[in-house]
């Protein structure tokens, strides 16, 4: 664990999420932080609003859901509370990776793996064409994908579970980050799948020195991997 300053900050957050017939306070005034090479974990039962908090200043949340979010939350210099979406989508691709729990939902049926992966490289690292493609193949390989050649060229479908996590866990390491978000990333998998996913994060921020948010509500997972927890509960 890092004792740096930190790289990510929310200070006093509150988010108001409102939909056609209802309103709702998911975030009431939560603070955290999280410095270079430190693991903090989120946990919450479901809808304490846990991925509300950690995606919500992203620009992450839903569409369909209007939302009002007043505090704080800082990164690489910027309050990403306040400044353009243009930016904002900048700074969330090369500063941010972000593992989805759903990498079926986050992931582009059409588009086949690799490409997808390269695209991220070429935007955000800046990558050539065949440079990207390079990158894409070496990310397969890093995240335990075996025979990464041919996986580049698979479709999601043809993939799967705990290979897609994987796929996914490459794609937001594709520009770099500092961060990386992790939303319930074992969810959907059996016990042994869950164990190697964990260890390959881990294994990727003591290479890296990147610093993890790790949103769950298994206090085993906890256990196992936090430097510091944060306890959620209606919001609070």
């Amino acid at each position: 664990m890092s004792d740096g300053q930190p790289i990510y900050s929310i200070e006093d957050l509150v988010i108001d999420l409102y939909a056609t017939t209802v309103s709702v306070r998911a975030v009431d005034g939560v603070s955290f932080n999280v410095r270079p090479g430190e693991t903090v974990a989120v946990v919450g039962e479901s809808g304490s609003g846990k991925t509300v908090m950690t995606l919500g200043p992203l620009g992450l949340l839903p569409e369909g859901v209007t939302v009002d979010m007043k505090g704080s939350a800082r990164a690489d210099g910027s309050e990403l509370l306040s400044i353009g979406s243009r930016q904002l989508s900048d700074l969330r691709g090369r500063y941010f990776g972000v593992i989805f729990q759903d990498p079926m939902s986050a992931l582009n049926p059409m588009l086949k793996i690799g490409p997808q992966l390269a695209r991220q490289a070429r935007r955000f690292a800046g990558l050539s064409h065949e440079a990207a493609r390079k990158e894409a193949v070496s990310l397969l390989a890093r995240s335990g994908i075996p025979d990464p050649e041919d996986r580049y060229n698979r479709y999601p479908h043809e993939m799967s579970g705990g290979m897609l996590q994987r796929a996914m866990i490459a794609l937001a390491l594709a520009a770099r980050p500092r961060v990386l978000i992790a939303d319930e990333p074992t969810t959907a998998l059996d016990a042994t799948v869950q164990a190697q996913i964990l260890e390959l994060i881990r294994q990727i921020q003591r290479e890296d020195g990147i610093a993890v948010v790790l949103i769950t509500h298994d206090i085993g997972v906890v256990a196992s991997v936090a430097d510091r927890v944060i306890v959620l509960y209606a919001g609070q």
